[in-house]
């Protein structure tokens, strides 16, 4: 799951079927009882089924009843995203293989010195998107997580609605 290459069709239903098979929805459903979302959820995922940060929250995006989103990138381009179905469809402020929005925590961290930061950040959701005027969420506030791979170059940023 550290290949960040997500387009042969192949690998991504091989992907899905592991993480089916190794993170059955039965159990991360207990994940939502008993802790408040963020990153350590996710880690906490990770280390109980021994799969990567990645797989985690892949699959963790998949099952959710909450709105999640996250974006993978690697030196300031987004590489890929995933979004669950509760997740607003608002076109977003950048495209995959280009730069992210400045103003994300994720893109801070790339183009500013020390904006390395790894607790949860409150965003305004038009920093990474268009939010729809008539929609209730466009004035709501959105959280934002990252997890700095730096191992294999990349980040996870997690976003969610408050």
């Amino acid at each position: 799951m550290t290949d960040l290459n997500k387009s042969d069709p192949i690998e991504l239903e091989a992907d899905y079927f592991a993480s089916c098979l190794l993170m059955p929805y039965g159990k991360l459903y207990y994940f939502d009882q008993v802790k408040k979302f963020s990153l350590d959820k996710i880690k906490a995922i990770s280390e109980s089924f021994q799969v990567s940060l990645l797989a985690a929250t892949i699959r963790y995006c998949q099952t959710c009843i909450h709105e999640m989103m996250f974006v993978v990138s690697e030196n300031n381009i987004v590489k890929w995203y995933g979004r669950n179905e509760h997740f607003p469809k608002w076109p977003f402020r950048f495209k995959v293989y280009g730069t992210l929005p400045p103003t994300t925590v994720a893109g801070e961290f790339f183009t500013k010195p020390d904006s390395r930061f790894s607790s949860i950040e409150e965003v305004n959701p038009d920093d990474w998107f268009f939010p729809f005027l008539n929609d209730y969420r466009a004035n709501r506030k959105m959280n934002e997580q990252c997890f700095y791979a730096d191992n294999y170059g990349y980040v996870i940023s997690l976003l969610w609605f408050k």
